[in-house]
C-alpha cells in the first residue's frame, strides 16, 4: 500500500495562535501609555504589573499575563524553522540547501524590518542617536547598543532573536549530524539532540545568572536562547508522535489539557512573579518558567492537530487568522503608532477614560498601517523568498503512517 504524503499539511491553528499572541503583546503596549504615571512622570519598570492591576483591575492581571505572547512567538519559530533540519538530522538525510535557507529567512524579515526602522526614524526621529546607534538598528544588533532611536523601536529585541537563532540553528544541526556520524538509529541521535538543546539551556541560564547590566545581557541571544529549545524538542518528538495519536479522541482531550494548563499556569505565575517583567534581574529565573508554562499551549494545539481535533473555533477563526497573518508588520510598525498618537493626545488624568479611546484607535490605525506594510513589502518578499527554501507557511504532519516515518523531501520539504 502506498504511504500517504503528510508533508504538504499545515499546522492550521499557527496564524491563529500568532494572531493572539500578536494581540496580547499589543494590549500590553498599548495599555502601558494610557497609565495614569506618578508625579515623577516616571514609570518604574518593576512595579508595571502593580499599575495594571490597580488601575485596571481584572483586566490587569490579563495584561500581565500577556506579556508571555512574546514567548509563545519564540516557541513557534523554534518549531516551525527547525523542523527539517530535526526531521533530516533523525533520519540520516540530507539538510535542507542552505542557500535557499538563508534566501528565505533574510527576505522573511529584513525587508519589512528595514521598511518599518527607516518609517520610525523619519516620523519619530533619532533622538539624538549617533548614526552607530542607528546603523546598528537597521543590523538588527541595536539591543547591543542601546539608544533612544533603539528605545523607540524596542519591540525589534525579538528580531534580533529570531535573526540570531536563524543563523545559529543550522550552523548547530550541520555540527551535531558531522559528529553524530556513527549514531545509527533515530533514537540515538535524538539522545544527542536532546544534550545539546540541554546544554543551550544550561549556557543560556549561566548567561542570564552571570547578572549582566547591559541590556543585551539582558534580552539579547545567548541568555535568550532557551526560549526557542521547547519548539525545537517539539520538532524532534514530531518524528514519533503523530503516528502514535492519530485519530484517537484520548489524545484531543490531552492537548485541550494542555492548553488549559499552560493558559492558567502562565496567568498565575506571571500574577506571582514581579508583574511578568521581561527585563528585571529577577525576571532571570522566572522567564524560563513562564516560557514552559506558555509553550504547553503551543503543545497541545500541535498534538490535537496530530489527534485530528486542530479546529477550534475559538481560536482557529477567521479574525485571528488574519492578524496571525500579519502579526509581523503589525508587530514592527505597533509602538510607533503607539508613541505618536501618544504624544498627540498628551497627559491622561484618567486610565480607564483614556484607554476606551486610545487603546481601540491605536489597535486600528496599527491594523491599518501593518496591512500596508504586508501587502507592499512583506507579502511580496516571502512569495520571493519561497522559491528558494523554507516558506513562512509551516505544514503540519497529522497523523503519520504506522508504517514507519515519513519519507524524506529535500528542499522543498516545507512551503
Amino acid at each position: 500500500m502506498r504511504e500517504r504524503d503528510f508533508t504538504r499539511e499545515r499546522f492550521d491553528a499557527g496564524d491563529a495562535l500568532r494572531g493572539a499572541c500578536a494581540l496580547g503583546v499589543f494590549a500590553v503596549h498599548a495599555f502601558v501609555w494610557t497609565l495614569v504615571l506618578p508625579k515623577s512622570g516616571a514609570l518604574v519598570p518593576g512595579y508595571l504589573g502593580d499599575n495594571f492591576r490597580l488601575q485596571f483591575g481584572p483586566l490587569g492581571y490579563l495584561l500581565v499575563m500577556a506579556q508571555y505572547g512574546v514567548w509563545v512567538f519564540l516557541t513557534l519559530s523554534g518549531y516551525l524553522i527547525s523542523r527539517p533540519f530535526v526531521r533530516a538530522y533523525l533520519r540520516g538525510t540530507p539538510m535542507p540547501p542552505m542557500r535557499g535557507y538563508f534566501r528565505a529567512r533574510v527576505l522573511r524579515i529584513a525587508p519589512a524590518f528595514w521598511v518599518a526602522v527607516l518609517a520610525t526614524l523619519v516620523l519619530l526621529g533619532p533622538s539624538g542617536t549617533s548614526l552607530r546607534g542607528i546603523l546598528a538598528v537597521f543590523g538588527f544588533v541595536g539591543v547591543y547598543y542601546p539608544s533612544n532611536f533603539f528605545t523607540t523601536i524596542s519591540q525589534s529585541w525579538t528580531v534580533t532573536n529570531e535573526a540570531a537563532f536563524y543563523l545559529a540553528l543550522p550552523l548547530v544541526m550541520l555540527a551535531l549530524a558531522f559528529v553524530s556520524g556513527r549514531l545509527r538509529t533515530p533514537a540515538e541521535r535524538a539522545a544527542a539532540l536532546a544534550v545539546v538543546l540541554g546544554l543551550v539551556v544550561l549556557g543560556s541560564l549561566l548567561v542570564s545568572l552571570s547578572k549582566p547590566t547591559s541590556l543585551g545581557g539582558l534580552i539579547g541571544p545567548a541568555p535568550l536562547a532557551y526560549a526557542f529549545v521547547p519548539g525545537v524538542a517539539l520538532a524532534m518528538l514530531e518524528h514519533w508522535l503523530p503516528q502514535r495519536v492519530a485519530g484517537r479522541r484520548r489524545w484531543g482531550w490531552i492537548a485541550v489539557a494542555l492548553v488549559g494548563v499552560g493558559l492558567v499556569a502562565t496567568f498565575v505565575f506571571a500574577n506571582a512573579t514581579a508583574g511578568g517583567q521581561l527585563v528585571s534581574v529577577h525576571g532571570v529565573l522566572t522567564r524560563p518558567l513562564g516560557t514552559l508554562f506558555s509553550s504547553l499551549v503551543l503543545y497541545g494545539c500541535v498534538i490535537a492537530q496530530w489527534a485530528g481535533s486542530s479546529r477550534w473555533r475559538v481560536l482557529d477563526n477567521r479574525p485571528f487568522r488574519y492578524l496571525g497573518e500579519r502579526s509581523y508588520s503589525i508587530y514592527l510598525v505597533h509602538l510607533g503608532v503607539i508613541l505618536l498618537i501618544s504624544n498627540a493626545l498628551g497627559p491622561t488624568q484618567h486610565a480607564w477614560h483614556r484607554a476606551a479611546f486610545f487603546v481601540p484607535l491605536t489597535l486600528g490605525v496599527s491594523i491599518v498601517v501593518g496591512e500596508l506594510l504586508y501587502r507592499t513589502v512583506e507579502r511580496p518578499a516571502m512569495r520571493f523568498g519561497r522559491g528558494g527554501g523554507i516558506g513562512p507557511r509551516h505544514p503540519l504532519p497529522s497523523g503519520a503512517p504506522r508504517s514507519g516515518p515519513l519519507p524524506a523531501r529535500r528542499g522543498r520539504a516545507l512551503r
